[in-house]
């Protein structure tokens, strides 16, 4: 069995960074607190397994957390969102804001992204993605990144760095509805996005969301169950 990627663990806004161990969720509150208040886990939270659709892992199998908050993409959507960008996935710059276990990310370096970015701050998530990322076999020669920030800090982190991005997904939790506008308005003005960038929101169905968000306009919607995809695209 090959090794594991090699995981980067960004933690640039202060020296000395020790990776998972210094995770910077603090507000001056219990951290657990913190998370459910950013609503990014649920106390009733368990682990399930979810599985890579296709690529070089394809049936690969990965954990993740299942709460009242946090909920895996199902493997229906997930295969209807990447039919979504399939043209466009290969060699593309990947952004997945509020990861959770980081399997839309792990998805799109299976199927040829050149570089991969995902934003995770909750600690037991983090840990599931790293675990996740270990557990790749072969090990992926394209570049993972894992920021453990909240996502308005990771955004600007990326945006210090010039990054630009050609697909960005955010799924943040259905019930944290003030999120989408925050985060879209964010890498609105961070300047992430390449050109014909394309920016998936996963929501729920009953979230009505505007034709034309500053320079992305919608051009596509698909719903499954309770659940909807959104794809924009950039002039």
């Amino acid at each position: 069995m090959g090794r594991g990627p090699e995981l980067k663990l960004a933690n640039p806004l202060r020296s000395g960074g020790r990776g998972l161990t210094s995770i910077p969720c603090r507000t001056g509150r219990p951290a657990s607190r913190d998370l459910r208040r950013e609503g990014f886990l649920s106390q009733k939270s368990v682990a399930i397994m979810v599985r890579v659709i296709a690529g070089t892992f394809k049936h690969h199998r990965l954990s993740t957390l299942r709460g009242l908050d946090t909920r895996p993409t199902s493997d229906r959507l997930k295969e209807t969102l990447f039919n979504l960008i399939q043209e466009k996935i290969e060699e593309a710059f990947f952004l997945d804001c509020f990861s959770g276990s980081g399997s839309i990310g792990i998805e799109a370096l299976s199927r040829g992204a050149r570089g991969v970015t995902l934003i995770e701050c909750a600690p037991r998530a983090v840990r599931i993605i790293q675990n996740n990322l270990k557990s790749l076999s072969p090990a992926p020669a394209r570049q993972v990144e894992l920021l453990t920030h909240p996502a308005h800090i990771s955004l600007r982190i990326l945006q210090r760095q010039s990054r630009k991005f050609d697909i960005v997904f955010l799924d943040p939790p259905y019930s944290a509805v003030h999120r989408y506008p925050q985060t879209l308005e964010q890498i609105h003005r961070c300047h992430i996005l390449a050109p014909r960038a394309c920016v998936i929101l996963e929501h729920s169905k009953g979230l009505t969301l505007p034709a034309r968000l500053h320079d992305l306009s919608r051009v596509r919607e698909v719903r499954q169950g309770d659940s909807q995809l959104s794809l924009y695209r950039g002039a």
